[in-house]
């Protein structure tokens, strides 16, 4: 027979039915994805997390169900989005709507009506990549610089007035920057120029001068050359004089001109 102390008073009860019911408003909870379907943007979420679940006479612990067709938040706005390859055991962070989601899901972004009271309920879940416990953090983090890229595969960072492209380990090639990309076009058009105008024209100059000056010189001989043709009894053939050289050809071509403005555009690298 129980005593008068073991029986609860109405503080405690109440006190313990608080804490049932609030023990079944979700919030969030760590997830790991076990189906994905990339063309639906929905995954099969298991909670990553064995619950505990308060009861009058004490708690016992609760595994809690996989979670079906789940929408996966990859960031988006204005019409860009970055989106993730999900795979089977990443890790994510489930956040449970305060309302009945079900017409949302299925409908193109607008304002829907909840069909169902339910409120914080597991099925009203969204799940955002990322997640990451203390043993499978990002190996390639940076501390100073934004990196987009793979773990241990190919990645952009952006830094400063830096930005490096390659593999990891530091991703060590610079990309063009416009600025940058223009100054050294600029100098790489004056030293162009600088041989158009200088080295280029003078021998230009000089080889219209040699042309011309070999053109303008006539010959004409004064000699026959008069061989016999056997096929015509041994008649003399009588070979003409050679002719003066035509006046002066055209020039190989005038000088050319000075290398245009280098425009300020920005410069896309692509891997070939």
């Amino acid at each position: 027979m129980s005593n008068a102390s073991d029986t609860p008073d109405q503080a405690e009860v109440l006190r313990l039915v608080l804490r049932h019911r609030l023990s079944r408003v979700w919030t969030a909870l760590p997830g790991v994805i076990e189906k994905y379907d990339a063309s639906t943007q929905r995954a099969d979420v298991r909670p990553a997390v064995v619950a505990f679940l308060p009861l009058l006479d004490g708690e016992e612990r609760e595994k809690l169900p996989v979670i079906p067709n789940v929408p996966v938040v990859h960031p988006s706005g204005g019409g860009f989005f970055c989106s993730f390859p999900m795979k089977r055991g990443d890790p994510v962070v489930l956040v449970f709507c305060a309302r009945d989601i079900a017409a949302w899901k299925g409908g193109n972004g607008g304002v829907a009506e909840a069909a169902d009271n339910r409120m914080h309920d597991l099925t009203d879940a969204f799940a955002f990549p990322g997640a990451k416990p203390s043993g499978a953090v990002l190996k390639e983090a940076d501390a100073e610089k934004l990196v987009v890229g793979q773990d241990g595969g190919h990645q952009i960072r952006i830094g400063g007035d830096v930005i490096d492209i390659g593999t990891s380990g530091g991703a060590k090639q610079a990309a063009a920057l416009a600025e940058k990309t223009k100054s050294e076009l600029e100098a790489l058009k004056t030293t162009v120029n600088n041989f158009i105008g200088g080295t280029w024209s003078t021998f230009i100059t000089a080889y219209n001068t040699f042309i011309s000056a070999v053109a303008t010189h006539g010959h004409t001989s004064t000699a026959t050359f008069q061989p016999k043709d056997p096929s015509s009894g041994g008649q003399s053939v009588t070979v003409a004089a050679a002719g003066s050289i035509p006046a002066v050809p055209a020039s190989p071509g005038a000088e050319h001109g000075s290398v245009g403005d280098v425009g300020s555009g920005s410069v896309n690298i692509e891997e070939q």
